[in-house]
């Protein structure tokens, strides 16, 4: 999919669409989340050919969405997380990965930690 000229992959759970920017193709995968009023583009400049970047477009900033209902009531919860990124690790084949985060990028990491402790 290809908006404003970006090479965008998304992953689906009930009313959430999380999408994301791979840049590079190595061995090392690094997830990477950005900060507030920033985009996933903050962590090309990590991509080298030993190393995939997934980098988050982060709900509310660019691409991501969620139903509105949601601000108010259903609210998102750690396990909607677990469930997009467990989607995105299979649907990238990535066993193994470190995690880059800063700002609300770094809260968003916080909350899918015990996530990754779990495999």
């Amino acid at each position: 999919m290809k908006k404003n000229n970006r090479n965008l992959r998304k992953v689906s759970h009930l009313d959430f669409d999380l999408f994301y920017e791979v840049y590079g193709d190595g061995d090392t995968s690094v997830l990477c989340f950005h900060g507030n009023g920033r985009t996933a583009e903050d962590f090309k400049f990590l991509q080298k050919d030993t190393r995939k970047i997934i980098s988050i477009h982060l709900f509310l900033h660019d691409f991501s969405t969620f139903s509105p209902h949601r601000i108010e009531q259903d609210f998102i919860t750690s396990k909607h997380v677990e469930k997009l990124l467990e989607k995105i690790l299979i649907q990238e084949a990535v066993n193994n990965f470190h995690w880059v985060a800063y700002s609300q990028g770094g809260r968003f990491t916080l909350s899918a930690l015990p996530f990754s402790r779990t495999g």
